[in-house]
């Protein structure tokens, strides 16, 4: 744990202790491109989810998983963890006893059969609307994604379109939802190619970063770090991100 960590855990119990308040829940939503193109797998997924339950997470948080088709109707839930809002007496024998439920759970969780679309602003939009429903609570968007949009907005594996022109495509379509106090991280962002595209250049690599940056602008994020692997809090791993947008 990083010393900024450690002076804000202690600056949250003190308060707590002080005020009588619980910490405030952390409501997280996981996307994952299931597309053919994307590095969002089980075992990223499974590490995401076990950082979660063993990072001792506040009364009452959730972790949802989301993945994505070709469009907004496409995007579901299909896994959610959740803290119970009050363990009652003899709380460290029902934490353990929770842990190793969920434990099970997650080690026979899969994720559904990989897809040929990847609706990445449609997932992006339905998870901001599911986490501003919720109120009180700390926001966090993961988004683990090549950025290789491919659905009726745009095919990024053919052309990537302008930075103007994509979010014109996103206002249009009304996929430009306001993440203003949502952190948000992007993770498996890759520059190789892949059998879907074979010539994948450093060229296109620069022409999705400069359209994503306008498209996260235009939905209030003044900056994204992408990285290329995934770093949950409470792992103690660290990763030098491949760019910063804008």
């Amino acid at each position: 744990m990083t010393k900024s960590k450690v002076t804000l855990t202690l600056f949250l119990l003190f308060a707590t202790a002080c005020t009588g308040m619980p910490p405030t829940p952390n409501v997280t939503a996981v996307v994952c491109d299931i597309s053919t193109s994307s590095e969002c797998d089980n075992s990223v997924i499974r590490e995401a989810l076990q950082d979660f339950m063993f990072s001792s997470p506040p009364s009452g948080s959730t972790m949802e998983v989301w993945i994505i088709g070709c469009d907004i109707a496409d995007v579901r839930k299909v896994f959610e963890i959740e803290v119970p809002h009050s363990w009652g007496t003899g709380v460290t024998a029902r934490r353990r006893a929770w842990q190793v439920s969920q434990k099970e759970r997650i080690a026979s969780f899969r994720l559904p059969d990989r897809v040929s679309c990847s609706g990445i602003a449609a997932g992006i939009f339905k998870a901001a609307s599911v986490l501003h429903e919720r109120e009180g609570v700390n926001r966090h968007l993961w988004l683990v994604s090549d950025l290789r949009e491919v659905s009726e907005l745009a095919d990024f594996e053919r052309k990537i379109p302008t930075p103007r022109k994509f979010v014109t495509a996103l206002r249009n379509a009304s996929l430009l939802p306001d993440l203003k106090g949502i952190h948000v991280d992007v993770c498996r962002v890759h520059d190789h190619a892949t059998p879907d595209v074979p010539r994948w250049t450093a060229k296109k690599s620069r022409a999705l970063k400069e359209a994503w940056s306008a498209a996260f602008a235009a939905m209030n994020i003044s900056e994204v770090t992408l990285k290329e692997k995934c770093v949950w809090e409470g792992t103690g791993k660290t990763t030098t991100p491949i760019a910063v947008i804008p």
